[in-house]
């Protein structure tokens, strides 16, 4: 009866103990499945990174970032509507809708710069050589006019793109490049010494499809003539163009002045543009 007794209390002591090796068991197995699952999530999981935009500036020859040595200020060209120097022909154009042929100036660039050891002004054609260079010691004019002529004589094409670029040195040598932005104009009126030049651009006379003159081209051909009725002290002038649709402008010029046929004297020129010149 006794060792009943005792079996019994060893039994019941043993249930609860093994009891408990279970549980914990149970805990220490679900805490490293968890564990695992945790660490194998992380090692599989996919790491996302913020990145900053990429960004490229263009560089162009002569470019220097410089400390503030010196006070920048910006380089634009005048505006279209701005005021415009046209002393060295002293034209006035009676009708101001008639604006259509630059007379004098082609273009007016502002240059506020200042404390400059030099400076350069650079005017490029549309291929990129040099047309125009203007330089100087110390600080660049307020205005810089260019009248159309390049450094070789050679005149402004109407309807061909040019370029710019401002090189500006301070009193420290570093050198900075200024690029600007492109330009063009469709008519000019320019003045040397060997007579007046009227240049019309291909492009606003003549249709691209074979088609004639183009409806605006009768503006030109109009202003063209009355500019040919003030400079004009010989009796010809010469108009220079290549286009198979060149006479068509011719006639419109003829009717407009009225001129015998004498009076106009036809070269060949492979030029875009389509030019009167006056002596």
């Amino acid at each position: 009866m006794r060792t009943i007794i005792v079996m019994g209390i060893i039994f019941l002591w043993i249930v609860p103990v093994r009891a408990q090796e279970q549980s914990a068991q149970a805990q220490q197995d679900s805490s490293t499945n968890l564990a695992d699952v945790v660490v194998q999530a992380e090692y599989e999981g996919t790491i996302v990174e913020d990145k900053i935009p990429f960004h490229f500036d263009p560089e162009y020859n002569d470019v220097v970032q410089l400390p503030d040595r010196i006070q920048w200020y910006s380089l634009q060209p005048e505006s279209e509507t701005g005021p415009e120097n046209t002393s060295s022909m002293q034209l006035r154009l009676p009708d101001t809708q008639m604006a259509a042929i630059r007379v004098g100036v082609v273009r007016e660039f502002q240059l506020k710069f200042k404390n400059l050891k030099r400076w350069q002004f650079i005017i490029l054609s549309e291929a990129g050589k040099p047309v125009r260079t203007f330089s100087g010691e110390g600080d660049p004019p307020h205005i810089l006019t260019w009248d159309g002529f390049g450094d070789d004589g050679s005149l402004f094409i109407p309807g061909q793109q040019y370029n710019f670029a401002f090189t500006a040195v301070d009193m420290a040598g570093n050198k900075r490049t200024f690029p600007g932005n492109a330009f063009s104009l469709p008519a000019v009126c320019l003045q040397d010494s060997q007579g007046v030049h009227i240049g019309l651009a291909h492009t606003v006379l003549f249709s691209p499809h074979g088609f004639g003159l183009l409806p605006n081209a009768a503006a030109f051909i109009d202003e063209a003539a009355m500019l040919v009725r003030y400079f004009s002290t010989r009796g010809y002038i010469t108009v220079d163009s290549a286009h198979p649709l060149r006479q068509d402008a011719i006639d419109l010029l003829r009717e407009q002045l009225p001129v015998d046929d004498s009076f106009i004297v036809i070269r060949n020129s492979s030029s875009p543009c389509l030019w009167i010149h006056v002596q």
